[in-house]
């Protein structure tokens, strides 16, 4: 019996070697290496160069003051400020366990983030005409739901549409300007900007050796790539993704419903776009955090179309867990990141998100949003889009049908990898979480397969 068990226990025990060999934090560069010598040297006795400079994120913030516009009103400023004033009283309180190396990329990305945000409120300022564009809000779709429940998915395929468009992620990108905005499509395609971004990413990967192919493993990103306008609110203080490094408090600021702020500038910034370059279909936004922030979104864009995607969260609250893990794992010192917490983390969040995407819909006419199981998106993303364009009333052109189907043939799942995760390994149990869910599944990720014939489409795609 001894030997069967062990036996039995053998796939498990390489499943867990393999798991710790691929989430083993990357070794420092000799930058990083310095950084954190020098940083912990000097620090040891309250010398240290290297600290959170946060008296400057305040001071840049503090200009919007004066940038107050049409565009930008005082409500807006007010709702920055507290969120910059939030991130900076939590940065303060948790410095104990971020590296020396942490604390230089968390001051850089942040002051870049403020720089942007004044850089944006100076240029709303300087062109007062934008206030003027014929409103897009009625050609706006924005895709949501619990992460990695096909989100970039969906967003991509309709996105391929020629009609339609997707901010690239250097349009929204804090590590470049993002103003002026493009005129054309080929304007784009030659920005300067995007070989910026990727000479910027180069640098950041000589601090985090093989940084970027780990996050691509569970979520593709490129500077030429569609990507979701949760780069935008970071300007605002806005970062889902350092919420386990800035800690609870900050969840707790991040999960409160109403931030209304937040999506005026969102409609500002992408009426800055559609002046520049408006297209003929529809603006594809996307974000999971739009779930937990359902009454706001639809205040501000009352004529928005929504989607959502559906996913057992058993299965998406640990992947969003190791997403996380790879993205901020080296913003702490060794053996210090705390999984269970960071689960903790999640499932508030998605937990929050998920309830109120329910109680959303019980209370909004069903012609606004429309629902997509996880299942429909990979198994028949042609039918699912066909449906998603019927639902909302938009034409299918065979160009558009086209062009989703070229998308799904160079993107195959799983193209970039595949992360590796369970809900073990985040201290998660699968009887514990099922209660916590049983609305939201029943109601919204049940997956009705379509007759045999209608399931032929091209191979899936990654999320």
């Amino acid at each position: 019996m001894a030997a069967d068990q062990q036996q039995e226990r053998k796939p498990q025990q390489q499943e867990e070697a393999a798991y710790e060999r691929y989430m083993k934090r990357p070794p420092s560069s000799w930058l990083g290496w310095t950084l954190d010598v020098v940083g912990n040297t000097l620090g040891a006795v309250n010398m240290s160069p290297i600290y959170f400079d946060t008296a400057a994120l305040r001071q840049k913030i503090g200009k919007l003051q004066s940038l107050k516009s049409e565009l930008v009103t005082q409500d807006m400023i007010d709702g920055i400020t507290r969120s910059w004033s939030i991130v900076c009283h939590c940065l303060e309180k948790n410095t104990a366990t971020c590296p020396p190396m942490g604390i230089f990329m968390m001051n850089r990305t942040f002051l870049q983030m403020t720089d942007t945000c004044i850089n944006a409120a100076q240029y709303f300022l300087d062109h007062p005409e934008i206030a003027t564009e014929p409103l897009m809000e009625k050609r706006v779709i924005f895709v949501s739901g619990l992460p990695r429940t096909g989100t970039t998915m969906t967003q991509k395929l309709i996105g391929a549409d020629p009609a339609n468009r997707a901010a690239l992620l250097f349009e929204m990108c804090h590590m470049v300007n993002p103003f002026p905005p493009c005129k054309s499509k080929d304007e784009r395609d030659k920005d300067p900007r995007l070989q910026q971004l990727e000479s910027l990413w180069y640098g950041a990967e000589q601090l985090v050796p093989g940084y970027f192919n780990r996050v691509n493993e569970s979520h593709y990103t490129a500077p030429n790539e569609p990507d979701e306008e949760l780069a935008i609110l970071y300007w605002l203080g806005l970062s889902l993704m350092h919420i386990p490094r800035l800690g609870k408090e900050y969840c707790d600021y991040f999960i409160e419903p109403n931030k209304e702020f937040a999506y005026k500038w969102l409609k500002v910034f992408f009426q800055t776009l559609h002046h520049a370059w408006a297209p003929k279909g529809y603006w594809i936004l996307k974000s999971p955090v739009h779930a937990l922030w359902l009454d706001s979104l639809h205040a501000v864009f009352p004529d928005a179309k929504v989607v959502f995607t559906h996913r057992d969260p058993l299965d998406t609250i640990p992947s969003f867990c190791a997403l996380e893990e790879n993205y901020i794992s080296h913003l702490f010192k060794e053996n210090t990141y705390d999984k269970n917490e960071m689960s903790e983390i999640s499932l508030r969040l998605w937990k929050t998100a998920s309830d109120r995407t329910v109680e959303w819909q019980k209370r909004t006419d069903q012609s606004v949003y429309f629902n997509i199981p996880y299942q429909a998106i990979t198994r028949e993303p042609l039918a699912t889009a066909a449906r998603l364009y019927e639902r909302f009333g938009i034409p299918m052109s065979d160009a558009a049908r086209e062009a989703m189907a070229e998308w799904l043939r160079t993107n195959p799942q799983g193209k970039y990898g595949r992360a590796h995760y369970s809900l073990e390994q985040y201290g998660l149990h699968a009887d514990e979480l099922r209660p916590l869910f049983v609305e939201y599944k029943e109601t919204l990720c049940k997956y009705v397969p379509p007759p045999a014939a209608a399931t032929t489409s091209p191979p899936s795609s990654p999320l």
